[in-house]
């Protein structure tokens, strides 16, 4: 329920005031689901995820239940067997054997064996590489990889290879890949119509009785890896010191394939090869370890739907219906970001990753847009209040009102200004023949021309006493010199009345004649009145001058009576007429001068 005053002015405006903050709230939904659904977010979400792969592995290792052990083709080996690859038979068919001996867990092939015999090159060589498949196909669990070819089928190996294999020891070399291009999952459904193919992972997997399923490889688990050189393995099977590798190998994976700078390498989150650093990509091999240890161990970690992400955004959006105030929307923010990340890793070490793109583009996007939307409001009631306060106040007032410039205390503060005192002429009689709309109208013409010139000469409207006004030159602004802009103010408003009076003789009423009085001095400006209910007011002698000056110009015959400090202080930019002393009531006698304004348009006057 509203209490009474929570919502004030006119209906429509009070709608619009409850009907905004719903409308932008659905509008940052709406906003929020076309990204989720358009994946415009998805690099976004592939950032942070790496971000908080880093973190958890910096935070702890897991050890690896099922541990893996690299054995590399680099460089040295490549020196090594100097003939191509696809005449490597003898050397995978030693390391093949060796392997029998040292008794790992399994073994996958990182690279593609032969499609075609080669015995016209080297006789026998078929055989002895065939052989060795046989004896290791029955030692351990052996996948080798495969590849595609144009038409997107398997690349067929050698049909004895084929058969001492069996379809389930053959394995797809193919890995999804992000929008990025980095490699960071494991899933099998990568044919065009979604359809499980079996990876070179995958069917390992499962001659280890497990089910690969599909996920985001974990690689908080298990310590950064080395490899050990094809070539020294073979080198110690051929000279009998095998034994020196059991330790590392006995009850591991061995995944064998290249570790070259240039080949067979995949941008990944986290390098882990300890042999190489500062690169963004990293051989497929190390994807394979951690595609083992993840799913051999406590499982790929489960991507949250992005149904779920787009709900906590848009309870997150709530925030759109928070009042921004700067210092404790900043101290919301960080915790709630802090809090989003913190669950954030919190759900990845315990195998759940939700995506947090959205969630906090959403909750910045709500901020922002409140404190946007506050600031538009409260710009259009400054102006609502500045064009209300200029109605009271004159606008160099109303603009230090807006801005905390004027304090609400009753102190005051000292300016040297020029005080000018204007008074229309006969106005008592006059208003004794006309009706009183006619007056108001007249006075109110009157001071709109009086008023434009004084702000046009940056003063200041303190007050309006019936057919009088008293303004100021020097405050809250300062000038250079309050008496000169004030006398081009007083020069300019005879001539906006001229004008006035010769429409108002058009229309056969009287002209108006003004008296003017001006006084410089230092005078105490600020707020008079109740702390309920005040104005901004000059207190001083000044003023009290000024306004008796005013009253002089009925005997002395001068329109615009001024003192002599002003006379001094605008020299010769206008043509005065020294008066000598003058009596003024309650005050000492003072030497005053007196200006008549010229013809119109005439702007060069000298002082007497």
């Amino acid at each position: 329920m509203l209490r009474s005053g929570t919502l004030r002015g006119s209906p429509a405006l009070i709608i619009s005031r409850i009907a905004t903050p719903i409308i932008g709230y659905f509008a940052l939904a709406l906003l929020l689901s076309g990204l989720t659904w358009a994946s415009a977010l998805d690099h976004a979400d592939l950032w942070l995820l790496d971000w908080e792969m880093k973190w958890l592995r910096a935070w702890r290792v897991t050890p690896a239940s099922q541990d893996v052990v690299l054995i590399g083709i680099d460089n040295d080996t490549i020196r090594a067997y100097p003939e191509p690859l696809a005449l490597w038979h003898q050397h995978i068919a030693d390391l093949l054997t060796a392997l029998v001996a040292l008794r790992p867990t399994a073994v996958a092939l990182d690279f593609v064996l032969p499609d075609r015999s080669y015995d016209t090159v080297v006789p026998g060589i078929d055989r002895e590489l065939v052989r060795a498949l046989v004896g290791a196909s029955r030692a351990y669990p052996l996948v080798v990889g495969a590849t595609l070819d144009a038409a997107g089928r398997r690349r067929p190996l050698l049909p004895q290879i084929e058969a001492s294999l069996g379809p389930k020891g053959i394995g797809f070399i193919l890995w999804p890949v992000d929008p990025d291009h980095a490699v960071r999952r494991f899933d099998e459904h990568l044919a065009q119509d979604s359809a499980g193919v079996p990876t070179l992972v995958g069917q390992l997997v499962r001659k280890l009785k497990r089910q690969p399923g599909a996920g985001i490889l974990d690689y908080s688990i298990g310590s950064a890896l080395d490899y050990i050189p094809v070539h020294s393995l073979v080198s110690a099977w051929q000279d009998g010191t095998i034994d020196t590798f059991r330790d590392r190998i006995s009850d591991r994976i061995a995944i064998i394939g290249p570790v070259l700078d240039l080949e067979d390498r995949e941008i990944q989150p986290v390098d882990l090869a300890r042999w190489e650093s500062g690169r963004a990509d990293a051989p497929s091999v190390i994807l394979y370890a951690q595609a083992f240890r993840s799913i051999l161990g406590s499982g790929l970690i489960r991507p949250l739907p992005q149904t779920v992400s787009l709900s906590l955004a848009l309870v997150l959006v709530l925030a759109w219906f928070h009042r921004v105030r700067p210092l404790a929307t900043i101290v919301l923010f960080i915790a709630v970001v802090g809090a989003l990340l913190a669950c954030a890793m919190l759900l990845m070490d315990r195998g759940v990753h939700l995506n947090l793109a959205v969630a906090l583009l959403g909750f910045a996007l709500a901020i922002g847009s409140r404190g946007a939307y506050q600031a538009a409001l409260s710009f259009a009631e400054r102006r609502r209040l500045r064009a209300a306060l200029s109605g009271y106040v004159s606008p160099l007032v109303a603009q230090d009102v807006l801005a905390g410039k004027l304090e609400a205390g009753f102190e005051g503060r000292r300016y040297r200004l020029c005080v000018m005192f204007v008074d229309m002429r006969d106005f008592t009689p006059r208003s004794e023949r006309a009706r009183p709309e006619q007056m108001i109208r007249l006075i109110n013409d009157c001071f709109e021309q009086i008023v434009a010139a004084v702000h046009d000469a940056k003063g200041t409207v303190l007050q309006f006493m019936g057919d009088g006004m008293e303004a100021i030159f020097g405050a809250p602004n300062l000038l250079e010199n309050p008496a000169l802009a004030a006398f081009e103010s007083v020069s300019e408003i005879f001539e906006r009345m001229h004008r006035l009076n010769q429409t108002l003789e058009q229309k056969s009423i009287e002209p108006v004649r003004l008296g003017v009085g001006l006084n410089l001095g230092e005078a105490l400006v600020g707020h008079v009145g109740a702390r309920t209910r005040y104005g901004y007011l000059a207190v001083g002698d000044v003023v009290n001058v000024a306004a008796r000056l005013e009253t002089l110009t009925k005997e002395v015959g001068f329109p615009v009576v001024c003192s002599e400090a002003v006379a001094a202080a605008i020299k010769d930019k206008f043509k005065l007429v020294a008066l000598g002393e003058k009596a003024i009531k309650g005050h000492s006698p003072l030497r005053v001068y007196g200006w008549s304004p010229p013809p119109l348009g005439d702007r060069a006057h000298v002082v007497a």
